[in-house]
C-alpha cells in the first residue's frame, strides 16, 4: 500500500514536471517566432531602404552622366573651333622650324619647287634700217663670237647670229605673274660682248622666251610687264589656263629675314647643262639624238619626260640691309631670278648676282621691292592677258 501510494506520488510529480516543461517551450516557441517576426520586418524595411538608395544613385549617375556627354560635346565644339582659329592664325606664320623638324629644307623644297620655273631665251640682232638679221661670216661659223674682232654683218653669207640663255623665275602671283631678273628680259643690256654690236646700231630681237614649271609637259610663253630701272627684277606674265602651278608665298618685311639664318636658293644655275648632266647616257641619247637636237627641242624631250626640276643650294644669310641681301647658298649664270628662301618657307630675296672672286657671296634683292612692283604692275593693267 505504501508502496502504491508512492507511485502514485511520483507520477503525479512526473505529469506536473512536464506540463512545465511544455508551458516553457510554447513560451519559448512564442518569443523566437515575435523575433524572427521583428527581424523579418527589419530585413524589409532594410530593404525598401536599399531599394530607394540604388534608385537615388541611378537617378544620380544618370544626370552626373548626362552632365558628363553635356561637357563632353561642349569639349569637342571648344577644341574643334580653337582647331579653326588655329589653322586661319597658322596661315601666315611659319612652316618650318629647324627645331623641330630637322628635314624642313626637303619638306620644303619638294612642296615650292613646282612653281620655280626653267626660263628659256633666244634672240637676234637685226639691222632697223633693213630688218636683216646680223650674220656670221662664212669662216667663223664655228668661232666664238667676239664682236670687235669678227666681222659681222647683216650681209655676210653665214647664218645668223642667234644667242640662246636661259634663267630663272617664280610664280608670285596666281594671275600668272612671274618674278626674276631684270638681266633675265634683257639680256643683252647687260653683257659687255655685245656692247659693240648695239653701239653699231643693231636692235636685238626676241626669238623664243617662255618658261617651264615642274610637271608642265608644255612651255607657258611670256610677256614682260614691268621692269624696274634701279633694282635688277622684272614682271612677266604668262597664261596659266588651267593648268595647276604653285604660288610662292613671300615675306611682307626685310626684317623677317636675319644675319646667320639659313637660306635654300631655288633655281637652275647653268640652265639645261646640269639638267642634261644629271641623266644616265641611255636616257641623254634618247634626248639629244645620234643626229643632235636643237635648243627648243631638248627643252621640250626634257618637259615631256618630267626632268624639268630646280635645284636646291643652301647656305647662310651674311648680311641684310634695305637694297641688298647676301648669302653663301652656292649659285651660277641660269640661277638668276631664283627665289631665295628663308627658314619659315616663304620668299625672302631674288637671286641676282655672283660675286666674282669671291664665291662664298651672293646678292639677292630683297623681296618686297618686287611685291611692290607687282602692286603697280597690276594696277596699271587690266585683269586680262
Amino acid at each position: 500500500m505504501n508502496w502504491f501510494a508512492s507511485t502514485q506520488k511520483t507520477v503525479k510529480k512526473s505529469t506536473t514536471t512536464h506540463k512545465s516543461i511544455n508551458r516553457t517551450l510554447s513560451a519559448t516557441l512564442i518569443i523566437g517566432l515575435m523575433v524572427l517576426g521583428l527581424l523579418s520586418l527589419r530585413m524589409h524595411y532594410q530593404v525598401r531602404e536599399l531599394k530607394a538608395a540604388n534608385q537615388q544613385i541611378v537617378r544620380h549617375n544618370a544626370r552626373d552622366a548626362s552632365q558628363l556627354v553635356h561637357h563632353l560635346v561642349q569639349l569637342q565644339r571648344n577644341v574643334n573651333r580653337q582647331n579653326s582659329q588655329y589653322i586661319t592664325q597658322q596661315a601666315d606664320q611659319p612652316r618650318y622650324q629647324v627645331s623641330r623638324h630637322p628635314d624642313w629644307a626637303e619638306k620644303m623644297v619638294a612642296e615650292l619647287c613646282d612653281g620655280v620655273c626653267l626660263i628659256q631665251g633666244e634672240y637676234m640682232f637685226v639691222d632697223p634700217g633693213t630688218g636683216q638679221p646680223l650674220r656670221r661670216p662664212e669662216e667663223a661659223i664655228d668661232s666664238p663670237v667676239d664682236a670687235g674682232v669678227m666681222a659681222l654683218s647683216a650681209t655676210a653669207a653665214g647664218p645668223p647670229l642667234v644667242v640662246q640663255y636661259s634663267g630663272t623665275g617664280f610664280l608670285i602671283d596666281r594671275r600668272g605673274y612671274i618674278a626674276t631678273n631684270r638681266h633675265v628680259t634683257e639680256p643683252w643690256r647687260f653683257s659687255n660682248e655685245y656692247q659693240a654690236i648695239l653701239r653699231a646700231g643693231y636692235e636685238p630681237q626676241m626669238l623664243l622666251f617662255r618658261a617651264f614649271f615642274p610637271g608642265q609637259t608644255h612651255p607657258f610663253d611670256l610677256t614682260v610687264k614691268a621692269v624696274d630701272e634701279e633694282e635688277d627684277i622684272a614682271i612677266l606674265r604668262s597664261r596659266l589656263r588651267d593648268r595647276v602651278v604653285p604660288v610662292l608665298p613671300c615675306v611682307r618685311e626685310p626684317d623677317d629675314l636675319k644675319v646667320g639664318q639659313t637660306v635654300i636658293v631655288l633655281g637652275y644655275p647653268t640652265g639645261f647643262d646640269l639638267l642634261l648632266a644629271r641623266l644616265k647616257q641611255n636616257e641623254l641619247d634618247r634626248i639629244v639624238g645620234a643626229g643632235g637636237a636643237t635648243f627648243e627641242e631638248v627643252a621640250l624631250k626634257m618637259a615631256q619626260r618630267g626632268l624639268i626640276q630646280p635645284t636646291a643650294t643652301r647656305g647662310m644669310c651674311g648680311r641684310v640691309n634695305a637694297g641688298r641681301v647676301l648669302y653663301d647658298a652656292p649659285t651660277a649664270v641660269g640661277g638668276s631670278g631664283a627665289p631665295v628662301i628663308g627658314q619659315a618657307g616663304k620668299v625672302v630675296a631674288v637671286n641676282t648676282a655672283i660675286m666674282k672672286g669671291f664665291s662664298g657671296t651672293n646678292f639677292g634683292v630683297p623681296v618686297s621691292r618686287v611685291l611692290e612692283l607687282l602692286k603697280r604692275t597690276v594696277a596699271a593693267e587690266p585683269d586680262r592677258l
